[in-house]
């Protein structure tokens, strides 16, 4: 009887000591997955796995630390998803945003606005595009506006061409120089300045050729006079 009692005890012993060591493996065990599973919801995603890791190789034939494993891969694969496409979104944004401002320093004002434009689809948040296409949008309108004048300006001083161009075929040289010199004004031409001069030379002509018809006709009307009045040798004079 004494050897079965410590034969019983030796086995108490050993079994105890089994027990033991199986509470032990039991608590890391139990530690691993609850350090894990804080891990997890704090988005910890690779220090997560290799708590569960740990815990699988503590019981390799458990369930939960494999499907937590699982779960954090499908995580970080939807994290490396979601940080290259956001890479990728950059990368699209910049890209824009260097030919737009390529064409900007260019004075390409629509194909700039047009690139700002998908630049802000992009990232619609951004500001620095949405600045860009309200500083284009006023040098356009101011564009437009010169554009604009510069039109009114050369209806203007086509109508004042046309008609110093009338006058002078009409001969009337005084009104084409005055014509002439109004759309000097507006545009100083040199085709114009040209005209100017030739109106005034033939003004001058003109001028002194009506001065020469009247000096004459005031001779011929006193000749008459004395004529009539029967001065004939004054008349000849």
């Amino acid at each position: 009887p004494k050897d079965k009692i410590a034969e019983i005890d030796e086995k108490l012993a050993a079994l105890a000591e089994a027990q033991a060591a199986e509470q032990e493996k039991q608590t890391r065990y139990d530690n691993l997955m609850k350090e894990g599973n804080d891990l997890f919801p704090a988005e910890s995603w690779e220090d997560a796995k290799s708590k569960y890791e740990e815990a699988l190789t503590v019981f390799p034939n458990e369930q939960e630390p494999k499907d937590k494993i699982q779960e954090v891969e499908d995580k970080l694969a939807e994290l490396a998803d979601a940080e290259a496409a956001a890479a990728a979104k950059q990368e699209r944004y910049d890209g824009l945003m260097q030919e737009a401002n390529s064409l900007f320093a260019a004075e390409s004002w629509e194909g700039a606005k047009s690139k700002y434009e998908e630049a802000s689809k992009v990232f619609p948040d951004e500001q620095e595009p949405k600045d860009k296409i309200a500083e284009i949008d006023a040098k356009l309108a101011a564009l437009a506006e010169a554009q604009s004048e510069e039109a009114e300006k050369q209806a203007q001083f086509d109508a004042l061409v046309a008609e110093a161009n009338t006058a002078f075929d009409g001969e009337d040289y005084e009104l084409a120089e005055q014509k002439y010199k109004e759309a000097f004004a507006i545009f100083p031409k040199p085709e114009i300045q040209e005209r100017i001069d030739r109106s005034n030379e033939l003004l001058k002509e003109a001028t002194r050729r009506e001065q020469g018809e009247k000096q004459f006709q005031k001779i011929i009307t006193k000749a008459e006079e004395k004529f009539n009045a029967g001065d004939l040798e004054g008349a000849l004079d």
